[in-house]
């Protein structure tokens, strides 16, 4: 996955992960699971397959 950061935020970004002794990419992944914490996917349920029609042995 790649993304363009604003170069401002790359800058903070990179600063901050210094300051606190984690890498970038720890740093990302925490920022993006709380985002997905905070935006909860609701996915429609799924209905299970129709068994009807079927012939048990």
């Amino acid at each position: 996955m790649t993304t363009d950061i604003p170069e401002d935020v790359q800058q903070q970004l990179k600063v901050a992960a210094v300051l606190h002794g984690i890498t970038i990419k720890a740093a990302v992944t925490e920022a993006l699971r709380a985002w997905l914490a905070a935006h909860p996917i609701q996915l429609p349920a799924t209905q299970e397959p129709s068994t009807s029609g079927t012939k048990e042995a």
